[in-house]
């Protein structure tokens, strides 16, 4: 996603160099925990062995695992809303997306239009949510959204991601990292997240590659997914501690913090492209 112009020179600093997902969930809702998935997926490939041992299997059988709150697109009519405590979040000066709710196969899920524009829908954690290991989703796109370099600023651009922010303990940051996310704190006064997660679905690179942000090294991208099938449900599922080790372990050391919200996203603002990605129910445990 490009650099939104006209911020604060701090807050241009720290999320205009990519902390996209903090730069898309300033505005909290209250925290309220995530629901769950009940829905299946019909496809499933090969994963590179980077991935396999933060990859335990396939979606849920329906009804193994209870919901936790109403949050379920698969709960609501086509033409809804997304049912609260979702919430869409934009940043000045890129276009946002268009969510809907929509039926697919008889399920209604949620739709992201995305055609020169980026923005995200967030639902913040609270309870055993907020302690969860686990993460199961599906989703499916038309379209990729870059041929650019995967990686470079310019590339910047996924059809699909999920994000998940933890409440990072702020000393455990580097210095200079910490003086610039503190910065921002302060001038907008939000307590941004010191360290995302970022799931993508993208073809340009093998399943499991780890790399920071183009822009900051507090956004880490994994490729949960690379295919350059459309049109496919592909089931996720993601062991949260083994990713998290992997991507902030030599800086965080053991154990896993708590999650503080979970978000769905497309973008196409860097390329200009127009597609179409479609997200079932989440679920954390």
């Amino acid at each position: 996603m490009r650099r939104p112009e006209g911020h604060w020179p701090a807050r241009r600093a720290l999320l205009g160099r990519g902390v996209h997902a903090a730069a898309l969930t300033l505005a909290m809702p209250p925290a309220l925990a995530l629901a769950t998935d009940t829905s299946t997926s019909t496809s499933t490939s090969a994963s590179a062995s980077a991935s396999a041992s933060a990859r335990t299997g396939t979606s849920a059988s329906p009804g193994s695992i209870p919901a936790s709150v109403p949050a379920l697109f698969s709960s609501q009519h086509p033409g809804d809303s997304p049912p609260a405590p979702w919430s869409a979040q934009a940043l000045r000066g890129i276009p946002p997306n268009a969510h809907a709710l929509v039926e697919d196969a008889g399920v209604t899920v949620l739709e992201i239009r995305s055609s020169a524009s980026g923005s995200s829908l967030l639902h913040p954690l609270d309870g055993g949510a907020a302690r969860a290991r686990f993460l199961r989703w599906r989703w499916k796109t038309d379209g990729p959204a870059s041929r650019e370099r995967f990686g470079g600023k310019a590339g910047d651009d996924y059809a699909a991601r999920v994000y998940l922010m933890f409440d990072y303990p702020l000393d455990r940051v580097p210095l200079g990292q910490r003086l610039l996310l503190g910065a921002a704190r302060a001038l907008h006064g939000e307590d941004l997240p010191a360290a995302t997660l970022c799931y993508l679905l993208d073809p340009r690179a093998p399943a499991g590659t780890l790399i920071d942000s183009p822009y900051t090294s507090r956004v880490r991208m994994i490729v949960a997914r690379s295919s350059v099938r459309t049109g496919v449900w592909w089931d996720e599922e993601r062991d949260l501690a083994a990713d998290f080790r992997r991507a902030f372990g030599d800086e965080h050391g053991p154990g896993l913090p708590r999650l503080r919200a979970i978000a769905v996203a497309a973008d196409t603002d860097q390329g200009g492209a127009s597609l179409r990605t479609r997200f079932g129910d989440l679920l954390l445990r």
